[in-house]
């Protein structure tokens, strides 16, 4: 509406609007944990700017100190985790993610380089989030965790 020192003109009518999709940004993070002498852990946070529905993730991965063609792996768009197995030990890995929307694949993340190892620490493969839930309403807190001897998780409220 439109206003003067006389008042205030008639409101127009609302008009709303939605955008096409487009591609996604790329994830917003990526870890890679040793699992086992020859598997990794991928995992990832999804993109900032979806730019509409996300389909499906693509992990990539190639060897390093060499010009392999990076290997592509499907998932599914409810997955921010992945298993790579069948590497060699002493190899060094890099590994990236891309999103997926209907209109196509978005820009790679940030890469992360590790190699297998029989050594498997204890470590958090997930990413911390904020979780907000109203008064007693049942919550599932995820965490995924990697180790050998697996680890002990424990939650402790402060």
């Amino acid at each position: 509406m439109a206003f003067t020192n006389g008042g205030d003109g008639v409101s127009a009518v609302p008009i709303s609007c939605r955008t096409e999709q487009d591609v996604p940004g790329p994830p917003n993070a990526v870890k890679a944990s040793v699992m086992s002498a020859d598997s990794i852990l991928v995992s990832w946070q999804p993109p900032t700017q979806s730019n509409g529905i996300v389909t499906q993730y693509t992990v990539y991965m190639r060897a390093t100190g060499k010009d392999a063609e990076p290997k592509a792996h499907k998932v599914a768009s409810f997955q921010t985790t992945y298993e790579i197995s069948g590497l060699k030990r002493k190899g060094r890995y890099e590994f990236w993610v891309t999103a997926h929307t209907a209109i196509g694949e978005g820009q790679a993340s940030k890469s992360a380089t590790i190699s297998p190892s029989n050594k498997v620490p204890a470590k958090i493969a997930s990413f911390a989030e904020k979780i907000i839930a109203t008064h007693e309403q049942d919550v599932k807190l995820p965490c995924q965790a990697v180790g050998v001897p697996a680890p002990d998780i424990k939650w402790k409220v402060y």
